[in-house]
């Protein structure tokens, strides 16, 4: 059972922090998806990179970093006061993009707390909650809801809404996670992500770890094995509710790597969208925006 998976004391204070500031973004999104039909490989592979931990913390940590460099124009708005950096957008940058919303980053030593409220860059709206330890083990928890205002022209259309409820960690082994997410028209799963191993020695895929999925009565794992089997397809193995399927194609390497190719810091916004599983090439607006959910109590 998922239940059974042992949690660090502090990844559990992490996420009864984000319970108890307030309602959760994720919430609506994830009581109202159905379970997600786990039989397609495409649909398995989407699934993979969504809920792969590595990824996860990259947003983490790029969401954590809003307001770290205030030098590049007065739009969004910038205060800072003591350790609270406050972000407020209803303006137009230098380069025309639209800013809405607003974000509120506290930190404290190497613990990061960032409220997103309807935070928007044209490009990805956020709402909800992150939370990011830094030392001496990387560690995130998050409670959110994201909207991709773009769409590349040669990609099938992305979710109106992703909504995550995760929290994870490193450690020798690797990267560990745990949660439930959502998306639009694709359902929802819960996930369990451990000893996910990345390194150079396999540029194209997880050099070890597992990654779980349960949706309804199904159970999908994917075994990752780059360490004895480094594909330039990027490749894992996977079972369906326990029986072995053959090989997924199109998993990611390191996915850090793979958002910021110049090796610089990966911008709030590029983040998401490589979650989202929008590349940048080509794009256009979206032709919609997600509804607000109904039963939104904040």
């Amino acid at each position: 059972m998922i239940d059974a998976m042992p949690r660090p004391r502090l990844l559990l204070a992490l996420t009864s922090g984000l319970v108890l500031a307030g309602c959760s973004a994720s919430g609506p999104g994830i009581r109202t998806a159905p379970p997600a039909p786990l039989r397609e490989p495409a649909s398995i592979t989407e699934w993979e990179s969504l809920v792969r931990p590595d990824g996860l913390h990259m947003l983490a940590t790029a969401i954590a970093l809003l307001g770290a460099d205030d030098g590049k124009g007065s739009c969004p708005r910038v205060e800072r006061s003591g350790s609270v950096t406050t972000l407020t957008g209803d303006c137009s940058d230098a380069s025309g993009k639209r800013h809405e919303g607003r974000a509120r980053v506290v930190t404290h030593g190497n613990v990061t707390r960032v409220r997103l409220d309807d935070y928007d860059d044209a490009e990805v709206r956020a709402t909800g909650r992150v939370r990011l330890v830094s030392e001496p083990q990387p560690r995130f928890a998050m409670d959110l809801r994201l909207e991709p205002g773009l769409q590349l022209d040669d990609s099938a259309p992305a979710p109106a809404w992703t909504a995550l409820d995760v929290e994870g960690y490193r450690d020798t082994e690797g990267w560990h996670a745990l949660g439930t997410l959502a998306a639009e028209g694709r359902g929802s799963v819960r996930m369990r992500a451990r000893g996910i191993e990345l390194g150079k020695a396999c540029p194209h895929e997880p050099l070890r770890g597992t990654v779980e999925l349960w949706s309804g009565e199904h159970q999908v794992r994917i075994d990752y094995d780059g360490a004895t089997d480094c594909d330039p397809e990027g490749t894992a193995r996977w079972s369906l509710d326990g029986v072995a399927q053959g090989e997924l194609e199109g998993i990611a390497g390191n996915m850090g790597c793979e958002a910021s190719e110049d090796g610089g810091e990966v911008p709030v916004s590029g983040a998401m969208l490589l979650l989202l599983g929008i590349r940048r090439r080509r794009r256009r607006p979206a032709d919609r925006r997600a509804p607000e959910p109904t039963d939104r109590a904040c």
